[in-house]
């Protein structure tokens, strides 16, 4: 009964997959279909500029834990560096992403931190609309035409290295060669999809006889820990050889299959993998249980970074061309090396 659930949900996925105009095969790095990175951007519009600044900051969803983390950081970057700033969360939707710009250039802010994760031409036309107000643009994951600096994934590196941690995990184990990786995917989120396919294809390079089942958690409500917990139910009462879960769609959602074998009182056997590298999920390896690891992004530092380099921009009129793009890190934290990341005594993350 098992094989054939997890036949059945390979082939709903691959379809789902192919609805999305995916394939398996790994896709060039996101830069490369977006709007280029500017060559320079001309010291004008009043800058540089002295005095109170005020900063918008556009985001897709802020109830995930590595952006609350962040935004405490760029709050206190802000009051140090005479910034007030003003926060706008889209809870995932194009439109309010469209209208928290608007509303940012309304309210005459100097500078408009966006997230370009709705695809950049949702967001063309305000984001040129900005610009022609004088207002400056600092990117996140992925360019927009004119921002200053630009933050973001090489999603070939982070997929890859998903299914490493993945492979790692299985090995460490001691697996059966056709023990079963689970793979969390949410299929209408171009990035998950792309991890995933990634993900996959590296682990099926390095475990050509593994059992790759994907669970997509569109089915379970979307990405949080509501679904992680109910997924992880299912696969404690439906599987019995699962050694690794890996979440591409959301850290919230891992650690919600985490939450879910704890409940149980399954404390090995099985590892947890995710990515992003907040406070929640290092806690969590440090617990020494199913949480096995998290592919850190250093998004705390480096959301904060481009932050101030953005405001530094605006103070000076000078841009650091070696750092106009900046690409998310990608190192796997596992119990073994979570000293380097994250202080257990104090309970807080070790910036570098």
């Amino acid at each position: 009964m098992k094989k054939l659930l997890a036949m059945f949900l390979s082939v709903c996925m691959i379809a789902a997959l192919a609805a999305c105009g995916q394939s398996a095969a790994a896709p060039a790095p996101a830069a490369s279909s977006g709007p280029k990175a500017p060559e320079s951007v001309p010291a004008e519009n009043g800058i540089p500029k002295e005095g109170h600044l005020k900063c918008g900051i556009v985001l897709d969803w802020m109830g995930a834990s590595a952006f609350v983390e962040a935004i405490n950081n760029i709050q206190q970057a802000a009051a140090e560096m005479d910034v007030e700033l003003i926060t706008w969360d889209c809870n995932l939707s194009a439109e309010a992403c469209v209208q928290g710009i608007e509303n940012f250039i309304a309210a005459d802010v100097d500078m408009i931190y966006v997230q370009n994760w709705t695809g950049y031409d949702t967001i063309r036309d305000v984001c040129n609309k900005a610009l022609e107000k004088g207002i400056t643009i600092v990117a996140y994951d992925n360019f927009v035409d004119g921002s200053v600096y630009t933050l973001m994934a090489d999603m070939e590196g982070i997929g890859y290295t998903l299914g490493d941690a993945a492979v790692q995990c299985f090995e460490k184990l001691d697996s059966a060669p056709t023990d079963t990786i689970v793979v969390i995917c949410a299929t209408g989120t171009e990035y998950s999809v792309t991890r995933t396919n990634l993900a996959i294809e590296r682990i099926k390079e390095k475990l050509p006889e593994a059992n790759v089942v994907v669970f997509d958690v569109v089915s379970y409500g979307g990405s949080g820990n509501t679904a992680g917990v109910a997924i992880g139910e299912a696969l404690i009462s439906g599987y019995d050889d699962v050694r690794a879960v890996l979440a591409t769609d959301s850290a919230n959602t891992a650690l919600g299959v985490y939450e879910a074998y704890k409940a149980a009182g399954i404390t090995d056997g099985v590892g947890v993998i995710t990515n992003d590298g907040s406070l929640e999920e290092l806690r969590a390896i440090a617990e020494g249980g199913t949480f096995y690891a998290t592919v850190d992004l250093g998004l705390v530092t480096l959301i904060t970074d481009i932050f101030e380099r953005g405001i530094n921009y605006i103070r000076t009129g000078e841009i650091v061309e070696a750092e106009k793009l900046v690409y998310f890190n990608s190192d796997i934290v596992t119990l073994e090396n979570l000293a380097d990341y994250y202080d257990v005594e104090k309970g807080e993350r070790v910036l570098k």
